[in-house]
C-alpha cells in the first residue's frame, strides 16, 4: 500500500485575507508533522511550541512570495512522512569538546560531588576542596558552554573546619544552589545552603541545625518551577537518632517549612534524594530502619509533601529477603509517576535492583526487581525518566565472568514493562560500576561511571567511562577519560552527569600525581554529540542527522500511543502542529493565490519539495492524477514515496 493515501495539509488560504506587498518578501516556515497511517506507527510531537522559522537555517531553498497573509499561517509547510516502523535509533559520534581540571589551594585532594547545567549550557560543579590549612571547603566552579572558567567560589563555614558540598541545582532564572554539610561553631555539622546568581555573586546562605544538637548532613537539592528550593538529608533528632529532614526555602532564601520523618524503629533514617513535580509536590526517598535491634533491617522509605509542606503519604518497601533495602534515587516522570530505585536483598539472590513506581497519590503502580547473571551484589544507583514516562535505571550487577561487575542499565516503559537491558564490560578485568544516568530531549540515554583501565601494571586503576544508548537500547558510543597522570579517574556519585545542549557533561575525580600517591583534582569533561548524515541506523530512508534535527525541534520518537497524541495535541493547531488525524481533517480551502485581474481573486500554485536530511530539498514531481480539487474546492494529494521516509514541504510560489 502507498505510504500516503491522502494528505490534506492545513493552510487556510482565504482570498480576501491577502494584500499585495513589495516583491521578494521572504516566507517564514511553519512546521507540521504527518505520520503514515500504519497501525500504531504514530509518534508524538513533544513540544507544541515550535516557532515559525525554527528550521529556516537548515533549509537552503527558501522560496519568496509577493504576497503576505494577514493570518499567522503563512507560507511553507514541512510535512514529515514515515512508513511503518517502531523506534528510531540515532547514530551518534561523541567528541571530547573540552576538559577542565581544578586543583584547590591546598594542593591535595579535591573531590567533585555534583554537576548541573543551565539553559545556556553553562556548567556548574561543586564538591570538597582542601585549603592551605588542610580544612575542607565547598568549592563551586562555573564554566561557560565552551569550557571557559567563569568564576570560582569557596565556602568555609563558621567552624573553620570540614565543609563538603554534596549537591548543586540550577533554577530557571540561572541562579545556582549548593547544599552540603558544614562544620558549625560548637554544633557539629549543619546543613549549609548557598545561593549564587549566574555571575557567581552570593545571594544568600542558610544553615540548619537539627534538634539533636549533633550531626546534620544535606544530601540533595532541587528547584521547583515556582523557584522554591528544596533541600533534604538526615539530621539527628531529639532522642530519635538520624531522621529525614526536608526544608523548603523561597527563591530569596526565606525558610517556608521544615519536615522531619522518624521511621518505625525510632532509629536510623537517611534521606538521599528529592524530586519535585509540576504541581510543586515534593518527594523524598532514602532508607529507614525497621527495627533498632541488630541486624537493624532497613526499608526504602518514600515520603510526599504538598508544596506547602503538608505530609501527603509515606510508602515503605521491604524486599523478599527481609534485610537491607536501600533506596538511592528518585525521579518524577512526565506522567506524574514517582520512580524510586536502589538495591534490595532478594530471597537467595543477594542484592538485586528494585525499582518501584507510585502515582501522585502514593498508590504503587509496579515493582520490578533485577537479579544479574552472577546472582551476586547488584546495586542500582540512579534513575532517570524521559518525556513519555519510560524509566532508565543504572548501577552495576554481578556477572558470571572474571570481571565480577558490569555497568547494567535497564529500561522500563510507563507501565513497568521491561524494554531492554544493556551491560557494559570495559577492557579491564575488574569491576565496572555505573553511578549515574541521564536522558536528553531526543531520548538518548547516557550512563557514566568507573571502569578499569588496560594498564597491566596497575589493574585497579580506573577510567571514567561514558556510554550512550538510543531509546531502543542500541549502543551508540562509548568514551573513556583517562587523565594525564594515568591514575584513577572516577565519577563517584549519581550527580556526576548532566545533559547539556548538544551533548553531555561528566564530572569526577581525577588523579593528578604521576607518582605513587593518588591526589585527586576535579575533572570536568564535555562531550559534544554529533549525528551522522551518512548513516541511517534504523533503515527508514531518513539519515540520522535529520532525525536528530527533528528530535531537537521537539519530535519524540518513543511513543506510538495514538490516544496520548490526541490528548497532548487537542489544542496544537494554534501552534501550527498537527497529528495525522488532525491533518486528515484539514485542507487548503482554496487553490487561489495570485490575483486574477477579472475577478480580483488570488491564485495559489503549489510545488512540493523533498529532503532526507532537512538541508538539501529537491523538487518532487507531482502529476495531474496525483493532485485534484474536490467538489468543495479543496486541494487533495495522493502519492507514494518510492524510497522510504523523507521530508516533504509544500511550497506556495
Amino acid at each position: 500500500m502507498p505510504l500516503i493515501r491522502r494528505i490534506r495539509p492545513h493552510v487556510v488560504f482565504n482570498p480576501v485575507a491577502f494584500e499585495t506587498i513589495p516583491p521578494m518578501k521572504p516566507l517564514h516556515h511553519l512546521l507540521l508533522a504527518f505520520f503514515a497511517p500504519a497501525a500504531d506507527a504514530v509518534r508524538l510531537l513533544r513540544k507544541p511550541h515550535l516557532r515559525a522559522g525554527a528550521i529556516a537555517s537548515n533549509q537552503c531553498l527558501e522560496p519568496k512570495l509577493a504576497f503576505k497573509m494577514k493570518t499567522k499561517l503563512t507560507s511553507m509547510i514541512t510535512i514529515v512522512l514515515f512508513g511503518p516502523g517502531v523506534l528510531i535509533a540515532q547514530a551518534q559520534v561523541a567528541t571530547e569538546a573540552w576538559v577542565q581540571r581544578y586543583d584547590g589551594p591546598g594542593g591535595t585532594n579535591d573531590y567533585v560531588e555534583a554537576v548541573a547545567v543551565d539553559g545556556n549550557g553553562n556548567v556548574f560543579v561543586t564538591g570538597l576542596s582542601y585549603d592551605t590549612n588542610e580544612n575542607g571547603d565547598y568549592a563551586t566552579i562555573a564554566y561557560s558552554s565552551a569550557g571557559t572558567p567563569l568564576w570560582t567560589n569557596r565556602y568555609n563555614g563558621p567552624g573553620n573546619s570540614f565543609d563538603q558540598a554534596t549537591a548543586v541545582a540550577v533554577g530557571t532564572n540561572g541562579n545556582v544552589f549548593v547544599a552540603g554539610a558544614s562544620w558549625g561553631s560548637g554544633t557539629g555539622t549543619d546543613y549549609a545552603i548557598i545561593a549564587y546568581n549566574g555571575g557567581g555573586v552570593s545571594l544568600w546562605t542558610n544553615r540548619y541545625h537539627g534538634p539533636g544538637n549533633s550531626m546534620d548532613q544535606a544530601t540533595a537539592v532541587a528547584v521547583g518551577a515556582s523557584g522554591n528550593v528544596l533541600v533534604t538529608g538526615y539530621s539527628v533528632g531529639s532522642g530519635t537518632d538520624f531522621d529525614y529532614a526536608t526544608i523548603a526555602y523561597s527563591s530569596t532564601g526565606v525558610p517556608l517549612w521544615t519536615n522531619r520523618y522518624n521511621g518505625l524503629a525510632n532509629y536510623f533514617d537517611r534521606a538521599v534524594d528529592v524530586a519535585i513535580n509540576g504541581n510543586g509536590d515534593v518527594f523524598v526517598t532514602g532508607d529507614s530502619a525497621s527495627t533498632n535491634v541488630f541486624p537493624n533491617n532497613h526499608d526504602y522509605a518514600t515520603v510526599a509533601y504538598s508544596s506547602a509542606g503538608v505530609p501527603l503519604w509515606t510508602n515503605r518497601y521491604n524486599g523478599p529477603g527481609n534485610d537491607y533495602d536501600l533506596a538511592y534515587a528518585i525521579a518524577v516522570s512526565s506522567s506524574g509517576s514517582i520512580i524510586v530505585t536502589g538495591h534490595s536483598e532478594g530471597s537467595g539472590t543477594g542484592n538485586d535492583y528494585a525499582t518501584i513506581a507510585y502515582n501522585g497519590a502514593g498508590v504503587p503502580l509496579w515493582t520490578n526487581r533485577y537479579d544479574g547473571p552472577g546472582h551476586g551484589a547488584d546495586r542500582a544507583l540512579d534513575v532517570a525518566a524521559d518525556a513519555v514516562g519510560n524509566a532508565f535505571v543504572t548501577g552495576f550487577a554481578w556477572d558470571n565472568g572474571p570481571s565480577s561487575e558490569d555497568y547494567t542499565t535497564l529500561a522500563y516503559n510507563s507501565a513497568g514493562v521491561p524494554l531492554w537491558t544493556n551491560r557494559y564490560n570495559g577492557p579491564g578485568i575488574y569491576s565496572d560500576q555505573a553511578t549515574a544516568v541521564a536522558v536528553d530531549e531526543a531520548g538518548t540515554v547516557f550512563v557514566t561511571g568507573q571502569s578499569p583501565s588496560t594498564n597491566a601494571s596497575y589493574p585497579y586503576i580506573y577510567d571514567c567511562a561514558t556510554v550512550a544508548y538510543s531509546t531502543a537500547g542500541t549502543p551508540l558510543w562509548t568514551n573513556r577519560y583517562a587523565g594525564a597522570a594515568n591514575g584513577d579517574d572516577r565519577p563517584f556519585t549519581k550527580r556526576s552527569l548532566a545533559i547539556a545542549p548538544n551533548g553531555v557533561v561528566v564530572a569526577g575525580n581525577s588523579d593528578s600525581d604521576s607518582g605513587n600517591a593518588t591526589v585527586y583534582d576535579y575533572a570536568v569533561v564535555k562531550y559534544a554529540v554529533q549525528f551522522s548524515q551518512q548513516s541511517d541506523t534504523d533503515g527508514d530512508g531518513l539519515n540520522d542527522l535529520a532525525e536528530e534535527q527533528l528530535a531537537a525541534l521537539g519530535f519524540n520518537w518513543q511513543s506510538n500511543n495514538t490516544a496520548l497524541v490526541n490528548t497532548l495535541f487537542s489544542n496544537a493547531a494554534t501552534a501550527g502542529l498537527f497529528t495525522q488525524q488532525q491533518l486528515q481533517g484539514l485542507a487548503i480551502n482554496s487553490p487561489l493565490l495570485s490575483k486574477d485581474s477579472g475577478s480580483g481573486l488570488f491564485k495559489l500554485t503549489i510545488g512540493i519539495q523533498k529532503s532526507t536530511n532537512l538541508i538539501n530539498f529537491v523538487p518532487f514531481p507531482m502529476t495531474a492524477p496525483q493532485t485534484s480539487i474536490n467538489a468543495t474546492g479543496q486541494v487533495e494529494f495522493q502519492f507514494a514515496s518510492s524510497n522510504g521516509a523523507a521530508f516533504y514541504r509544500l511550497e506556495a510560489r
